[in-house]
């Protein structure tokens, strides 16, 4: 009983072996339908993958059937039936690797040929006495009778093991492509598989060992792998399937593919109705028939290259896209020629050409006329601030010296004309830089605090000369410490304001200083300038931001002013990225508002937030260094009066030079704590002497700061002067107030 139980426990076994082989023979079938439906399903190397898969589907269906089997006879005949399979198997992977591998060499024929001598081994190899059939521990099961059919059918299969492997390795070592040298070493781990399978039901049961379907196993794992290169193969292959047929047949530009080789394999019909070829027979069309250039240009790096040449069939004009088809691992697998006729567009190209020049030409002329202008307003600045240097600076000298109340009264006269004059200069100089678009944003952070109060220190002097009222409403929970262009925010308010005192006659003036939350880091600061002035009426309210424009020029022709201020306002707050709008009503007043996003600045550390906190504010008391040492070189003599003279109260020692070799010889011999240098002088320019100081060798003034003292003021002056290697930069006309600031930031001094 426990035998009996025991014999049909174990043939359960055999049933799941047979479930598993009958799953193989599904897999096969599909595989085998699937390359028969394909494209190319006539081709020859198809349907010997396909007659693998058949054979592979026979082998396992049959051999299934083998291992459920109680009666021997039937065993017998179902493996007759499955070796029909594994030698089709056998014979035809053979062949297709063969194939895959290429080459037509003796030793390859002579392992194609000998696959076939299975068809004259099957008849002796399935005789009944040379198999002996069994129950075992898995099923029906066989051992082979010692002989010479078994002995010749093992040879047989290490032979075609043999064979399999050296076609394997030929190709993995010898390919000439790298896809093909992949194959190869593909096919060994095939081989390998299968041949440990064989091991199990083709040479064990020659020593009386039971045989086990390894093989039978092995081969499905061979198959599948065997599919993946065919498969891998496939998509390595210059062929029309891999070109869409919409490509092929639809596209109206003319189309050719040549494969590694440079031999013309496809030609759609717009190429051969272009080039006058026949599709047939246009394999063996070389690229020098077709236009006029050499087969060498076939030979570049990269995946696209383009390239103007002649039809020889047309003589048109023809744009080549010649583009590199690569595989997976970046070899060349040929060329696809996308052909461009241009005759038809030569015309639009030199007209588009000519087009260009004159654009080009147009632009040039742009580019000199603005540079013109530049340097106009270079020099113009230059020889307007030179003489207005003096002037403010002589009349500076009058104002500090003079006892009598009449010469003090003109000579503010004098100073606030000439402030004037050089506030039109500035505001020609501003609107130049904005309509070229080189006015750059500097941001900084900043306590708006301060902000708030430098404005109204430059403004209310203006407001209580015209016996003004000023109030200042500002929000109380507005953030102070804020990251933004302070110079430019300070710029835009004081020029409203100082509008709104202009044209307000009496009343009041008031700035609103609000904000709005944008976001988690940033704040819409809000100004309000409001007046009651004389209004604007609603027409005039965008010509105010013309520039030269004023509205009610006859009414308000008393008035000075130049027009520029607002037009240079609305330019400066939108290069902000902020926005200015204006309410009025005539004879009433107006209420201008400016909008500019600003960040908050975030975890200021307390060095930093004293710094702003404590930062100075200008008094009315000059600064004293008795100890310090300047020199002042410049060619104009008035020039160097006037520096000298602003300094006197500051006990500073002051020397000056009249050039850059007396400044260099001066600087040989004496040491200075700082050296006011001016640009635009004859023979040696400030630039030149410059050099040559940093040059000298043992020199005492090798660390002295060096300032750059210049009339230019145009836009990006200062940056060239730091770039050239000074220390920094002032114009003129020099007012005392920056220049003392100035020698502050480099000289140690104390408040007198």
């Amino acid at each position: 009983m426990n035998g009996t139980a025991n014999v049909e426990e174990l043939s359960d076994m055999g049933r799941i072996l047979s479930y598993v082989m009958f799953g193989f023979f599904v897999c096969t079938t599909i595989m085998s339908a699937s390359v028969l439906r394909s494209r190319e399903k006539l081709k020859i190397n198809n349907i010997l993958f396909a007659l693998v898969c058949i054979g592979s589907s026979i082998w396992s269906f049959c051999f299934g059937f083998i291992w459920i089997q109680t009666d021997p006879l039937r065993a017998y005949y179902w493996r007759c039936a499955g070796m029909v399979g594994t030698f089709m198997y056998m014979i035809c992977a053979m062949l297709v690797i063969a194939r895959w591998c290429g080459q037509k060499r003796l030793w390859i024929s002579a392992i194609k040929g000998f696959t076939f001598s299975a068809i004259l081994l099957y008849p002796f190899l399935m005789q009944k006495s040379n198999t002996v059939y069994h129950m075992s521990a898995i099923g029906m099961t066989y051992v082979f009778v010692p002989g010479i059919w078994n002995t010749l059918y093992d040879i047989y299969c290490i032979v075609c093991a043999i064979g399999l492997f050296a076609l394997s390795g030929f190709m993995k070592k010898n390919g000439e492509r790298k896809w093909e040298r992949i194959v190869g070493k593909r096919l060994l781990f095939c081989e390998s598989v299968i041949v440990a399978g064989m091991l199990l039901d083709t040479i064990m049961p020659v020593f009386g060992f039971n045989a086990f379907p390894g093989s039978t196993l092995s081969q499905l794992f061979g198959v599948l792998l065997l599919y993946r290169i065919y498969l891998f193969i496939n998509k390595n292959k210059v062929k029309l399937e891999n070109v869409s047929e919409f490509v092929y047949y639809s596209v109206k530009s003319p189309i050719l593919i040549y494969d590694y080789n440079k031999k013309l394999r496809i030609v759609n019909k717009s190429a051969t109705d272009f080039l006058k070829i026949s599709e047939q027979n246009c394999e063996n069309v070389l690229f020098t028939d077709l236009f006029e250039m050499g087969n060498e240009k076939l030979k570049y790096g990269g995946y696209s290259n383009k390239i103007d040449v002649r039809c020889r069939a047309n003589g048109a004009h023809c744009r080549l896209d010649i583009n590199q088809i690569s595989d997976e691992y970046g070899e060349t697998m040929g060329y696809i020629i996308i052909i461009d006729d241009l005759t038809d567009k030569i015309k639009t190209i030199e007209a588009l050409e000519a087009a260009r020049k004159s654009a080009e030409a147009a632009r040039k002329s742009a580019d000199d006329a603005n540079n013109a202008k530049s340097n106009f307003l270079a020099q113009m600045s230059h020889e307007i601030r030179t003489p207005l240097n003096t002037v403010l600076g002589m009349n500076e000298m009058i104002l500090r010296e003079s006892d009598s109340e009449t010469v003090s009264k003109y000579a503010s006269y004098i100073k606030n004309a000439g402030q004037t004059l050089l506030g039109i200069i500035n505001d020609i100089l501003d609107l130049s830089k904005l309509e070229v678009g080189k006015t750059n944003i500097v941001a900084e952070d900043y306590n708006l605090k301060f902000v708030i109060n430098d404005i109204i220190n430059l403004v209310s002097l203006k407001i209580r000369e015209k016996g003004l009222k000023f109030r200042l409403d500002m929000a109380k929970d507005i953030p102070m410490y804020l990251h933004g262009d302070v110079l430019r925010i300070k710029q835009v308010i004081i020029n409203i304001m100082n509008n709104a005192v202009k044209y307000t006659d009496k009343g009041q003036i008031t700035l609103g200083v609000g904000w709005e939350k944008a976001d988690k880091e940033s704040i819409m600061l809000i100004f309000e300038i409001r007046d009651t002035g004389r209004g604007i009426k609603k027409k005039d309210i965008e010509r105010i931001f013309s520039p030269f424009e004023r509205a009610e020029e006859q009414r308000n022709h008393t008035i000075e002013g130049n027009g520029l201020g607002l037009a240079i306002t609305r330019k400066l707050v939108r290069l902000m990225g902020g926005e200015i709008s204006v309410r009025s009503e005539f004879g009433k007043g107006s209420v201008f508002e400016v909008q500019i996003l600003q960040r908050i600045v975030h975890e200021k550390n307390g060095e930093n937030v004293l710094k702003l906190q404590n930062r100075e504010k200008h008094e009315d008391t000059h600064i004293s260094a008795p100890d310090a040492k300047i020199l002042v070189v410049d060619d104009v003599e008035t020039n160097r009066i006037v520096v000298k003279e602003l300094l006197r109260v500051t006990d500073i020692n002051v020397e000056v030079a009249s050039s850059g070799e007396m400044c260099l010889e001066l600087m040989k011999n004496n040491r200075y704590d700082l050296v006011l240098l001016d640009h635009m002088m004859p023979g040696m320019d400030g630039i030149e002497t410059l050099k040559l100081i940093r040059k000298m060798e043992n020199s005492p003034n090798k660390d002295t700061p060096v300032i750059a003292m210049t009339a230019n003021a145009v836009l990006g002056a200062k940056s060239m002067y730091l770039s050239e290697g000074f220390d920094d930069y002032i114009s003129k006309p020099i007012g005392y107030i920056e220049l003392e600031n100035l020698i502050k930031r480099y000289v140690d001094c104390k408040r007198a």
